[in-house]
């Protein structure tokens, strides 16, 4: 939708100064055309000026419509007619500041040579093959597309059904009970949206919501044309070079009644969100399939992008026609930007300024509040197209597109007013002024001061343990049931015939070159052949009959220190064959406990070894345990180890699976931190961890990240 109302010069702001000589007053168009609107907030009665040439609209106050009525050439006779009929009194001023608005918005004719002469200074406004209007509508520009003025005459009156009380209450009633139907569901629909990312899926989307925003703009066509509203015209706006459609009601401001205005204003909101209830009802009620499929992609575009978009009064989409007309605050922006810089400029400065509307104390701090959420939002908004565009396009058009976004957006208004502080600073209180500067520093001073901060992590507890492998090829003698256990008993004995064998040929060899060695030395001739290498025969048959039954002793596996053996593979059993990549069991050390965190690599660099910390189970059972940071990994985790950490199992880590591992979504690295006074009940849980951060500002981290980005984005 687009509707305007320009704010009026004279309207609370600066009386325009006192000239030498009166210039005439220029003569008022003939085809302007001037109706009565609705009342001001205070009960003062207002006008509506319509340009019918270039469908521009202005609204006026009392004084404004009495000026027009005795409009003449000489100012000093209208502001005189006008004291004289009325109770107002304008001053010549008012009048030469009227007569200023009436020209800038081109409300009057230009017959005078001097008029003519200005009229040919003034550039030409820019359009599509202008650079200028590229550079600042790039964002968002529009491009009618038809004129549907009569045949929205023509199916208007054939779709009154769908405004009667009945209707609307079945439609209501459907919506209510589609969403209370889908809540009963709620899980199912989460995993069916997250489900929906897909090729597919995003196809899905786009026919959903070229439906939704079809009939989003057809309600406000076909209410506006029930309310004797012409639609000018509809076509495409493109925003982010996101195109999108639109509906021109900007003829609305016709309308005396505020309440009509608001029912065309809130006409497209309404459609999307009948559509989303009805839509909901038919995914809740159809069996699985692609009509399923259907309702369901309605109902989330329809939801998402009213919700998301539209329904914001910070930008002048749907939402903010519709709290302006509720209001009744034409030019509700404008108006509530121009209350917002002058409560700064009487609060921060000192100064005396008058505000720009007589309204109520709290209609002024509302609007305030308004004019506040708006910047903030706006600030937000912009940073985040700015740096979309910059990712959008080639990095050296990404660069120019992001400066222009930031200058335009965000610096030029806040430098504009700056020039008017800096112009007007001699009018500023001193002690205003100082205690602004003192603000200023304080805030400088916290922002560069070194805060401590805690860092939060997922986290898992578990003991010490370690898996038992056969070291080789071998059978099961002896396997020990689940249980606790001591220091050097066995929990699986092994047996390799090969390598007894192996052992038994090695001790008879041992034997036989003792026996040749006994012989050798009983001859005095031959000892002095054979002894020698007789002597290193029998030393290599030692070490091979001493390394076999060292391999033996290994198949007898038992723990160096007391421990809890489970896990035991059930398929397992004496006379079992088992390989050295098989694990047998588990062995649980719990006196050695450990915490093992996954923090983000916004807050690893805070880390330090000894820093303490607490980890809190999950489960809220256990008592918080101290943790002291042993090691900080600096290198990013791969995968995770253990599935219940994955978003995806229910944990609190976002990772996909990739094939059999289970990948973070975004950067982490593993910290490890020594447990003092473990719970002995249990050997695994997770929780979270709160670790103390390294001291650190936020000015330096600020300019230290500004700084990175800059080196890593300055390469093309």
């Amino acid at each position: 939708m687009n509707a305007s109302s320009p704010a009026l010069p004279g309207q609370g702001a600066a009386a325009a100064p006192d000239v030498p000589s009166l210039p005439p007053l220029p003569p008022l168009r003939e085809d302007l055309v001037l109706f009565p609107s609705s009342d001001h907030v205070d009960g003062s009665p207002s006008w509506v000026v319509q340009d019918p040439v270039r469908n521009k609209f202005a609204r006026i106050g009392w004084l404004e419509f009495e000026l027009l009525s005795h409009w003449q050439d000489d100012p000093v006779a209208v502001a005189t007619e006008v004291a004289r009929s009325t109770t107002l009194r304008p001053s010549v001023e008012d009048v030469l500041a009227f007569a200023g608005f009436l020209q800038s918005q081109g409300f009057v004719r230009l017959e005078r040579a001097r008029d003519l002469a200005q009229a040919r200074a003034v550039p030409r406004k820019p359009g599509l093959t202008d650079w200028h209007w590229w550079l600042h509508n790039y964002l968002f520009f529009r491009i009618p597309l038809v004129r549907p003025d009569k045949w929205l005459q023509w199916l208007a009156p054939r779709l009154d059904w769908l405004f009667s009380p009945a209707f609307l209450l079945l439609l209501a009633g459907a919506g209510l009970l589609g969403g209370v139907l889908a809540l009963r569901q709620g899980e199912l629909f989460l995993r069916t949206f997250v489900d929906s990312f897909t090729l597919s899926g995003f196809v899905s989307f786009a026919i959903a919501l070229m439906l939704a925003k079809t009939l989003h703009e057809l309600g406000h066509a076909v209410v506006a044309t029930r309310h004797g509203v012409r639609v000018a015209h509809m076509g495409v706006a493109f925003l982010v070079l996101w195109p999108m459609l639109y509906t021109d009601t900007s003829e609305s401001w016709r309308l005396r009644n505020h309440r009509h205005r608001l029912r065309i204003a809130a006409a497209g909101i309404a459609v999307e969100m009948a559509l989303a209830g009805v839509s909901l009802l038919g995914w809740a009620l159809t069996a699985p399939g692609p009509l399923r499929s259907a309702f369901f992609y309605l109902a989330t575009t329809s939801l998402v992008m009213t919700l998301a978009l539209n329904s914001s009064p910070f930008m002048r989409f749907d939402g903010y026609y519709v709290v302006s007309d509720a209001l009744d605050m034409p030019n509700l922006h404008d108006r509530a930007g121009a209350m917002a810089r002058t409560w700064l400029r009487r609060t921060l400065l000192g100064w005396r300024d008058a505000w720009p509307e007589d309204v109520p104390r709290e209609r002024r701090g509302a609007m305030i509040a308004f004019a506040l959420g708006t910047w903030c939002y706006r600030l937000v908004l912009f940073l985040g197209i700015a740096i979309a565009v910059y990712l959008m396009f080639f990095k050296l058009l990404g660069i120019f597109l992001f400066a222009v976004e930031i200058t335009w957006f965000i610096a030029r208004p806040v430098w504009s007013e700056l020039k008017v502080w800096i112009k007007r600073r001699s009018e500023s209180q001193r002690g205003r002024a100082r205690l602004v500067l003192l603000m200023l520093f304080m805030a400088l001073g916290l922002l560069a001061f070194p805060w401590a901060h805690d860092i939060h992590a997922p986290a898992q507890l578990r003991a010490e343990f370690r898996t038992v492998y056969s070291p080789l090829a071998s059978r099961i003698v002896a396997l020990r049931a689940p249980g606790d256990v001591r220091a050097g008993e066995p929990v699986v004995v092994l047996d390799s015939p090969k390598l007894r064998n192996d052992a038994e040929r090695a001790r008879i060899n041992v034997i036989a070159a003792r026996a040749q060695l006994h012989t050798a030395a009983a001859d005095a001739e031959q000892r002095r052949d054979q002894i020698g290498r007789l002597d290193e025969t029998v030393q290599l048959y030692q070490a091979e009959s001493q390394a076999a039954g060292q391999e033996l002793a290994r198949l007898r596996l038992s723990p160096g220190f007391d421990a809890r053996w489970t896990d035991v593979e059930p398929t397992l059993a004496v006379g079992s064959w088992v390989r050295p990549q098989d694990p047998i069991g588990t062995l649980v050390d719990l006196r050695r406990w450990l915490v093992e965190a996954w923090v983000t690599e916004r807050d690893v660099q805070y880390l330090r070894a000894g820093a303490k910390g607490r980890f809190h189970a999950a489960n809220g059972l256990d008592a918080p345990q101290v943790v002291t940071v042993q090691q900080v990994d600096t290198v990013r985790v791969s995968e995770l180890p253990h599935p219940a950490l994955s978003s995806e199992h229910g944990g609190p880590i976002p990772a996909t699976t990739e094939g059999r591992a289970i990948v973070p979504k975004e950067g982490l690295y593993l910290v490890r931190l020594q447990v003092e006074g473990a719970p002995t009940q249990a050997r695994w849980a997770s929780g979270r961890v709160t670790l103390e951060g390294a001291r650190h500002s936020l000015l330096w981290d600020g300019v230290r990240y500004a700084i990175s980005v800059l080196i890593r984005e300055s390469g093309f």
